[in-house]
């Protein structure tokens, strides 16, 4: 129905009807979804029931303001030249407004009051008011300026370089921004997103959302809020404003990012790649990995550290920290004794790199000493891996199979129970086995090495060097420097080294090596064996049948002294017996100068010697030369005795 110029009433019963009146028109639609043309002022007449009913407002003058009729649900502004600015105001329903189109499309107001509305302010410089409800608004090209009002509104702009405000008013709104927005949440729980370009979004009051990607900057304002962002977007906290947390979400193969400041909480999101970062602030923060090599540090406060999978690296900075490195071979740094780190079992091969005194929790497998301080550090249950710093270390491995190197300093190290592994470095160390089969090295520095229980292997190094195997069958060797090599109870075996070295078997049948340098070799109890080796050695069996064993042919001129003489055997080996020559007992024992004493009771049987002198003591109840080459003749023997009764013996000489 088209009324035309003049004050008509136009009437469109029942079905949905397109009505069209000038000014001064009464238009009435009745039922149906109708569509109302209104070319001037004139009154528009609908049932509360009559459908749902859009309204065209032509635009004629500047500053005009519209008002949708009742039980209208729709209203659209239509523009003529020179019109500019006009207001249209909805009513208490659901509304949908729009803003001038037509010939002229400039900038407009749109009041939505009360009822859920959706205004799009189209093309221009829009201002728009959801008022009541809750509200959708668009602002469409232009620079454009956004107030939802009371209830959950929704705001957003379309994506041009429009400089829009948008403010969100009470409610939790939903706002989205674009290419240089500025947007205020308002009161309530708002989710704003900033997308492209330099966006400012404000939380203001409530917990809010806020999500930002390049060149954004996030302001959570009051109460705890939570970020989205990426790379290059900006957060700016208040002191005060609330417990808010920031989940990173990576997009290049490595990024590092900074918790900002007075922010608490910082996330990061990441499938597997190149390892990321996350550095805390000086507040008390909690951190959390991702899927990565995660890189997590705390800085100043007291803050919870979670690697999460992958093989994360969590320093907790200043404060007492909680560590949690989770699935993956994690290292830790550990800067305080306050400080502590938790690991789930089977999960990765951890470290602790500490620069305190520390104690591996359950779980951990290596503890390295950092710093210039003299600190301690002690192992678990499991098979730990304990390195010390340069100063004095206390190191301890507990139970397991460990493995302590003590670096530079005064050290003492101690593998605990089972078998462990135990390396002094630099320095005067002390080393403790304890139980178990132990390998104990003293390196370069003076080292006291205690084997304990077990079979242990104790080694001296290039320095001076005291060992000591304890019980069990231990294996003792000097090294370059000085060694005084003690075996204990067992059937040890103790091998001097290069220096002069003073070997002690004690308990039990041992074997002792002197080898270059002039040694001492004590065999004490039991039947032992005694190889001077090279260089001037003194040998001294001890009690039990000895076994003297000597090396013509390295020289050295050695000395046996035996008071306890139990049937001993003096075994020489390339004594220098070859055709033609017929060397003498002391020349064949290491060279000349050489002597053999012999004392006490008991018999003494020498192989390897073509022609020998030597001095026998005054209770000797016997002597057996054993010649191993059959072909050897023998030129001259000659002995001097002291006694009476005694006899002598060559066996297989030609």
């Amino acid at each position: 129905l088209n009324g035309g110029p003049g004050a008509d009433t136009l009437f469109g019963g029942a079905g949905s009807d397109t009505l069209t009146g000038g000014s001064g028109s009464t238009l009435a639609g009745g039922d149906g979804d109708d569509v109302y043309w209104a070319l001037g002022g004139l009154f528009i007449s609908e049932g509360a029931d009559g459908g749902v009913d859009r309204g065209w407002l032509r635009v004629t003058q500047q500053n005009a303001v519209y008002r949708l009729a009742d039980h209208v649900e729709n209203g659209n502004l239509w523009g003529d030249p020179g019109a500019a600015l006009p207001t249209l105001i909805g009513n208490c329903l659901d509304n949908i407004l729009t803003g001038l189109t037509g010939a002229y499309r400039g900038p407009n107001q749109l009041l939505g009051e009360d009822g859920n509305d959706r205004l799009e302010g189209y093309l221009g410089a829009d201002t728009l008011f959801g008022g009541a409800g809750d509200d959708t608004l668009f602002g469409s090209e232009g620079v454009n300026t956004l107030y939802g009002g009371d209830g959950e509104d929704r705001l957003t702009s379309i994506i041009n370089p429009a400089l829009d405000i948008h403010y969100g008013g009470a409610g939790d709104d939903l706002i989205w921004t674009d290419w240089g927005d500025t947007s205020f949440g308002g009161a309530g729980r708002d989710e704003m997103f900033g997308r492209w370009g330099d966006n400012t979004l404000h939380g203001d009051e409530g917990n809010d959302v806020l999500h930002g990607i390049f060149g954004n900057t996030l302001c959570g304002d009051a109460g705890n809020d939570t970020y989205f962002v990426t790379e290059h977007a900006s957060i700016r906290e208040h002191e005060g404003g609330g417990i808010d947390t920031v989940f990173f979400t990576v997009l290049r193969e490595s990024t590092e990012f900074t918790l900002a400041a007075h922010v608490e909480n910082g996330y990061l999101l990441g499938d597997p790649g190149a390892p990321i970062a996350l550095t805390g602030n000086p507040e008390a923060n909690y951190l959390q990995g991702s899927l990565r090599d995660d890189v997590l540090r705390g800085l100043g406060g007291d803050d919870t550290l979670s690697g999460g999978a992958g093989n994360d690296t969590l320093d907790g900075g200043g404060g007492a920290d909680v560590l949690y490195g989770g699935a993956g071979d994690d290292l830790y740094r550990v800067d305080t004794s306050a400080d502590r780190v938790g690991e789930i079992p089977d999960f990765g091969y951890d470290t602790i790199h500490a620069s305190v005194s520390f104690a591996l929790g359950d779980h951990i497998e290596a503890l390295v000493l950092t710093g210039a301080g003299a600190i301690d550090g002690n192992g678990n249950a499991l098979a730990n891996l304990i390195v010390g710093n340069d100063a004095g270390n206390g190191l301890t491995g507990g139970a397991g199979s460990d493995r302590l190197l003590g670096g530079g300093g005064d050290d003492r190290l101690d593998g605990g129970i089972d078998g462990d592994q135990l390396e002094g470095g630099i320095g005067t160390d002390t080393l403790v086995g304890g139980g178990g089969d132990d390998a104990l090295d003293g390196e370069e520095g003076v080292g006291w090495l205690y084997g304990g229980d077990g079979r242990d292997l104790l080694s001296g190094g290039s320095a001076t060097d005291y060992l000591f195997g304890g019980a069990g069958d231990d294996l003792l060797q000097g090294g370059d420097g000085f060694g005084y090599l003690n075996g204990g109870a067992g059937a040890d075996t103790l091998e001097g080294g290069a220096s002069t070295d003073f070997l002690m078997g004690d308990l039990d049948c041992d074997r002792l090596v002197g080898g270059a340098g002039a040694d001492r070799l004590f065999g004490g109890a039991d039947a032992d064996t005694l190889d001077g080796g090279a260089g001037a050695d003194i040998l001294y069996g001890g009690a039990g049948i000895d076994t003297y064993l000597l090396d013509g042919a390295e020289g050295g001129g050695d000395l046996i002294h035996d008071d306890e003489l139990r049937d001993d055997i003096l075994l020489v080996v390339g004594a220098g017996l070859r055709d033609g020559l017929a060397p003498t007992l002391g020349e064949a024992l290491g060279g000349a100068g050489s002597s053999v004493t012999v004392g006490g009771s008991g018999s003494l049987l020498i192989i390897g010697l073509g022609a020998a002198s030597m001095r026998v003591g005054t209770c000797v109840n016997e002597i057996i030369l054993l010649d191993p080459a059959a072909d050897r003749g023998v030129q001259s023997q000659h002995f001097v005795w002291d006694g009476a009764d005694q006899r002598y013996e060559f066996v297989g000489f030609s």
